[in-house]
């Protein structure tokens, strides 16, 4: 079996860069040899400021890495650690795996079947929307996140878990972690090459209401298919954690 290395075809990652090298936020694509090609946007705090500013300040989260500068020996570090993770072991399913942080092209044939899935479980008459968010509150604290300030909106870095529950699920409500930044703070930390990757959503300021309508959003599309389908989104876009929760009742 060849290792990730072999796998992985690392000189795609060696021969790209972005146009801007002073404030970048572009997608990136590679091929993994048998598991197809994964892409991801790459951006610095200076590229996801520019890019919210053009975008109407839309918020960007899933699939996204953060770099402090642009550092394409960074970049390649941890992409191949990425593809390490996800193939270790015997009898894994490196795909799961690898499309926590990366989008793959074969989503689309996974979002077709869901998609015929979820117009069966919608035919009859009646039947509500699976999912709903039972809560979302700060991590620290466990205030709710609707109507809760913070001291520096623009330069803000706030940890949230997100209560989802799915209806007609043996199963107890799905609990997640979510960060939000925005780009002023991820500026002040820089250090490591990758800033943030996993469970982040970047916003231009912190705005409780937009926060929310995000979270609702990213809920709303994960609910196709069957229960492991919407499980599945789940995972991706939120850190799935596992612990009984940290705020208040």
């Amino acid at each position: 079996m060849q290792s990730y290395k072999e796998m992985l075809h690392t000189s795609l990652v060696r021969e790209w860069s972005p146009g801007n090298l002073v404030a970048f936020c572009s997608w990136y694509a590679f091929w993994i040899e048998r598991l197809g090609v994964w892409s991801l946007r790459v951006a610095n705090p200076e590229g996801l400021e520019a890019h919210l500013r053009a975008d109407g300040g839309r918020p960007v989260g899933y699939p996204l890495v953060v770099m402090s500068k642009w550092d394409s020996e960074g970049l390649e570090s941890w992409v191949e650690s990425c593809v390490r993770q996800a193939v270790k072991g015997v009898g894994v399913d490196p795909v799961s795996r690898l499309r926590r942080h990366f989008s793959w092209s074969e989503d689309y044939c996974l979002d077709q079947d869901r998609d015929s899935r979820h117009r069966q479980w919608k035919s009859v008459e009646g039947r509500p929307e699976r999912t709903y968010i039972k809560r979302v509150y700060e991590f620290s604290s466990g205030r709710n996140v609707r109507g809760m300030w913070v001291d520096d909106p623009m330069s803000c870095c706030v940890d949230m878990v997100v209560d989802v529950v799915v209806r007609g699920a043996a199963i107890d409500p799905l609990v997640y972690a979510l960060r939000m930044v925005t780009p002023s703070y991820l500026c002040e930390i820089r250090g490591d090459a990758v800033l943030a990757h996993r469970g982040v959503v970047v916003m231009d300021a912190w705005d409780s209401e937009s926060v929310w309508a995000w979270v609702e959003s990213v809920v709303a599309a994960c609910d196709v298919g069957s229960t492991e389908d919407i499980v599945d989104l789940l995972g991706i876009h939120f850190e799935p954690i596992v612990f009984g929760v940290g705020g208040g009742n």
